[in-house]
Order: C-alpha cells, then structure tokens, then sequence
C-alpha cells in the first residue's frame, strides 16, 4: 500500500507538471516553475517539486522490492512456486523502479536505446551513450510487473469472484495497473519511434535544423501522462484489497494463516 500511495503522489507529480501545464518552448511562452523543475532537473522552477517526484519514485520501488521479496518468502514456505516467482519478479522490478528515480524514460526515443550501450558516430571514432541505466530501468521494471501479474492471474484464475475483497480482483488490480502504465505510457510510445536516432534530431529545434527531439513520441505524446496515475491508482487498489484481507490493521497475522490462504489461492 506504501508502494502504490508513493506511486500515485510521484506520477500525480509528473501528470502537472508535463501535461496540466505542458509547456513547449518554440512558443516563446514562460513555463511554469513545477514544469521547469521536472524538465531541468531541479535545476530551474520549484525545486520541491522536483524533489517530490524524486523521492516518491525512489521510494516506491523500495516498498515494491521489500514487498516482493516478503511475498516471495511467504509463497515459498506455503509451496506454491508461481507466486514465489512473480513475488521474486516483483522485487526485481521493484530494484528497477527505485534505480528509475534518477533517470528519465523520455531519453529512450526509440527501440535503439533501450539497452544503453556506446553507438559510434559516422566516422566510427567517437562513442556516445544516449542513455543511462536509470533511464531504460522504468522499462526493465514495468516489464518485470507485467509479467509478474499475468503469472498472478493464472494463478487465480478460478479462484471465487463474489466478492470484490477476494485475491482474484487483487491480483485483477495489479494486473490492469501494470499493463496500462506499461503499454499506454512506456513501451507503445517508445516503439513509436522506431529506430529513430539522436543523430538525426535537432536538439534545438531550430526551423529548417530537422526533426525536433521535441516531436518524438515519448516526448510528443505528454497527454498520456494521466494514465500513469490511473495505473497507479489500480496498483494501490490491488494492495488495498489485500491489505483488507490480511486484516493489516492487526498489525501481522500467524505464518499458518498466510500459509492457508496461499494455499487455497
């Protein structure tokens, strides 16, 4: 539940800051400051937003590894190995989140860069790396969460659905959050820049320089931020569901209870 509420304040961070007061600079407007903040790094504007975004992303990538690596443990003593091993997917991709806070998935333009190797230029002499692990980490994350989740409903699958606090609309939650963040706002505006390269974009946006950096679709497609926090808010609701049936409010349950409950999931 720490994880998802994390989530949710860092992508409402972002969804303000790039797409309510979405800001391009060929328009000679002034920006607003949250804006400059999460452009510039913190460099520019309202640094506390910057921080806000930061931290929270950091933060919730810790809670999500603490988590997986706990649900592992659990699923393991209880035998059941398809949950032991999304739990285990879970701590990775929460390791990947967390490496994410001080990257920017928009550097990944296309296909090309994510895997952030050294390309060499046209004249084969001078190597350059357009990205940076924390960059392509949001990637590698989602992509641990996505099928970690899918593992998840498989695994539920005819398990009860009567009631909404059951593991099946859980792990419902979880999958629906994980495939919207992943395929609406990551890996389908990533692709949509095909093999675009640094190279061939104008980094100043200059009329008559060539294709603005601006104009991929990572970048271009700002209206998409909203489904990150729609994400998020799935994500949370799935961890709401099972913090009601772990009854969290006791504060722990005997070993012998989750054992049964993983058991009869």
């Amino acid at each position: 539940m720490l994880a998802g509420i994390s989530l949710v304040i860092s992508f409402s961070t972002y969804f303000v800051a790039l797409q309510v007061h979405h800001c391009d600079p060929r328009d000679r407007e002034p920006c607003a400051p949250d804006n400059q903040a999460i452009v510039f790094w913190g460099h520019q504007g309202d640094r506390a937003v910057y921080e806000t975004a930061h931290w929270f992303m950091f933060l919730e990538g810790i809670f999500w590894m603490i988590g997986g690596v706990a649900g592992a443990c659990t699923h393991i003593q209880a035998d059941v190995a398809i949950l032991a091993a999304s739990q285990t997917l879970i701590a990775f991709g929460g390791f990947f989140f967390a490496c994410s806070a001080w990257g920017n998935p928009a550097n990944v333009i296309s296909l090309r860069y994510l895997v952030p190797i050294a390309y060499l230029d046209e004249s084969g002499t001078d190597p350059k790396i357009w990205t940076s692990f924390s960059d392509v980490a949001p990637f590698y994350g989602i992509f641990c969460f996505m099928i970690a989740t899918t593992m998840g409903m498989v695994a539920v699958a005819e398990a009860p659905r009567g009631k909404l606090c059951s593991p099946f609309y859980g792990v419902l939650s979880y999958w629906i959050g994980a495939w919207i963040i992943g395929v609406i706002t990551l890996y389908v505006p990533m692709l949509a820049g095909g093999l675009t390269r640094y190279e061939d974009l104008s980094m100043s946006c200059e009329d008559g320089a060539g294709k603005c950096i601006l104009d991929v679709p990572i970048i271009a497609w700002y209206p998409l931020k909203i489904w990150a926090v729609i994400g998020a808010l799935f994500l949370t609701a799935g961890a709401i569901i099972f913090g009601v049936l772990d009854k969290i409010w006791l504060l722990g349950a005997p070993s012998e209870v989750h054992r049964k409950k993983a058991v009869e999931v």
